[in-house]
């Protein structure tokens, strides 16, 4: 479960915060979280130029659930306060209906899960914003659910329809953009349209470069795939351009990486022997 708290603070907190890294942490108050991001960021907005010698904090806290039953009560007693307090179309409604569908699924019943996220795009139907990008949020979501329960075509069909208004929003949400990016090209290389999942991955990679640095773990998985969708397509001398540098990425980080490193070397292996012979 990810909870979100936007805060403002003064540089000695946020020193001691900084110096706390790896160790726990306790607060001395209530620390109030929110399921639904927009609330926090929202707080920030409004505390803007208010507290000028006060630094904008942004939280973002990977909670350990796994009760997802007591989760579920929860998130449904939220749930009935908002419907009580805010239209059925407003922008944090998409967010709380995603937060329990993920509980569903993180308990696996994806056919609550489905249900449920079906019911609130029915509501949604016909007032979608394709500015909001909380409704591409919830549409991303029910593409997971879709991949999970092994229906590929209509997981395709829903990364596509969040894409669609994830790259219209303003700034565009390029995480989940590239999150969205990274399932429709893998969904287009199982069903071995190369074309389109190599389409996919190149501008899963334009996003990447700018939100990560330039030697990071994700950008050589995608860096890979592009590599094998080129061998796919028998661009031989594209794949090796593109493995090589992955490879290069994954060698000089952690052991971890490392498998990553030999696959990569093993596809090297495989483009050389395919170019021979072409």
């Amino acid at each position: 479960m990810i909870l979100y708290r936007g805060q403002v603070m003064s540089d000695e907190e946020l020193n001691k915060l900084g110096h706390g890294v790896g160790n726990f942490i306790s607060t001395n108050g209530f620390f109030s979280t929110s399921l639904v991001k927009q609330v926090a960021t929202d707080f920030l907005q409004h505390a803007k130029g208010k507290c000028n010698e006060l630094k904008q904090v942004f939280f973002e806290i990977i909670a350990d659930s796994t009760d997802y039953d007591k989760a579920l009560t929860y998130y449904f007693d939220a749930l009935e306060i908002f419907e009580k307090t805010l239209p059925p179309t407003h922008r944090q409604m998409p967010d709380m209906f995603r937060v329990i569908v993920k509980a569903y699924s993180g308990k696996g019943d994806y056919e609550a899960a489905l249900s449920f996220s079906k019911k609130k795009l029915d509501v949604l139907n016909g007032e979608l914003d394709e500015t909001q990008p909380s409704i591409g949020r919830l549409l991303s979501t029910t593409g997971d659910i879709y991949r999970e329960s092994h229906d590929n075509v209509k997981a395709l069909a829903y990364y596509e329809k969040a894409l669609t208004i994830l790259e219209k929003c303003s700034p565009p949400e390029e995480k989940q953009i590239w999150y969205c990016l990274q399932h429709v090209g893998d969904l287009h290389a199982e069903n071995e349209s190369f074309q389109l999942a190599l389409n996919s991955y190149s501008k899963q990679l334009a996003i990447g470069r700018r939100m990560y640095l330039s030697d990071n773990s994700r950008v050589g998985i995608t860096l890979r795939n592009i590599g094998m969708m080129n061998f796919k397509l028998k661009n031989y001398e594209e794949a090796m351009q593109y493995l090589e540098e992955a490879r290069q990425i994954f060698q000089s980080k952690s052991p971890d990486d490392h498998e990553e490193g030999n696959k990569t070397l093993k596809d090297i292996h495989e483009v050389k022997k395919a170019q021979k012979t072409s």
